[in-house]
């Protein structure tokens, strides 16, 4: 499924409650590969690309044995991936500020494109995904900016028509991991499995503390 709308070289992304943004100097075919976020994209700089895109994803084999190993395991938590992911700069510097709140399973529906959320007002929240070896996705860039559409679905997600997504003319791009890996995204950024299983944890910041 693709697009052929154009696409400015400078990609700013209004994402409800999101200020911090950032001149990217790449396309978004240069940020957003088939395996990871481009590594061109520094860790000081991933905070920055995940709030003005809502998404970072990176290949990782060892993720991908772990979520596989603890597929049956309901309490396994996010912190059981923390070892591994404090070896990737990048994905820690975009977790580290978040504390899981909830988990559940995700499998494949392909062509079927879902959001945690269409609501605004979003700040603090992300959805967290491990995936299994040979996972297939799609995302659709720029999906959290502005209004958003869709129907509670049984798996506790909401269902945003693909037909509304065409007609926002927003891109659809590719993920494809062998492997495994881990997937980041705004509670608003729509998604398909086209193929894969991974286990997933909806995060929060804690509130801050007001000073003594």
């Amino acid at each position: 499924m693709k697009l052929y709308c154009h696409q400015a070289k400078a990609n700013f992304i209004d994402i409800p409650g999101i200020t911090d943004q950032v001149m990217v100097p790449q396309t978004v075919s240069d940020i957003f590969e088939e395996t990871q976020v481009s590594a061109a994209v520094t860790p000081e700089d991933a905070i920055a690309v995940f709030r003005e895109n809502g998404i970072f994803y990176q290949a990782n084999a060892d993720i991908g044995r772990l979520a596989a190993q603890l597929r049956k395991d309901p309490d396994a938590g996010l912190d059981a991936f923390t070892p591994v992911l404090a070896k990737d700069p990048r994905l820690y510097r975009i977790l580290a500020p978040y504390r899981e709140a909830f988990s559940f399973p995700l499998g494949s529906d392909p062509g079927v494109f879902y959001a945690l959320t269409t609501a605004e007002g979003q700040d603090g929240r992300i959805l967290v995904f491990m995936w299994e070896p040979k996972t297939e996705l799609e995302f659709s860039h720029r999906s959290p900016a502005g209004e958003l559409i869709g129907v509670p679905a049984s798996n506790g997600l909401f269902q945003i028509p693909y037909a509304y997504l065409r007609k926002r003319c927003l891109e659809d791009k590719k993920i494809k991991w062998d492997e495994g890996g881990v997937l980041i995204v705004h509670p608003r950024l729509a998604f398909s499995v086209t193929k894969g299983f991974a286990k997933g944890y909806g995060c929060r910041q804690p509130p801050s503390k007001d000073p003594a």
